[in-house]
């Protein structure tokens, strides 16, 4: 919402450091889940082991 205010355009990033702890843990775990999740699929599909 900062940078609609400020007339920008918003994206997607989130500044850890503007969270608390409780939200800082929470976004911890949904990178680690989000990484097993593309590792698996990589792992599924073969996803760059065969050039």
């Amino acid at each position: 919402m900062q940078q609609v205010r400020a007339g920008l355009a918003p994206d997607n990033f989130i500044n850890p450091k503007q969270l608390n702890s409780l939200e800082q843990g929470n976004l911890k775990e949904i990178c680690r889940l989000l990484s097993r999740i593309l590792d698996d699929i990589g792992k599924q599909y073969s996803i760059g082991t065969q050039l």
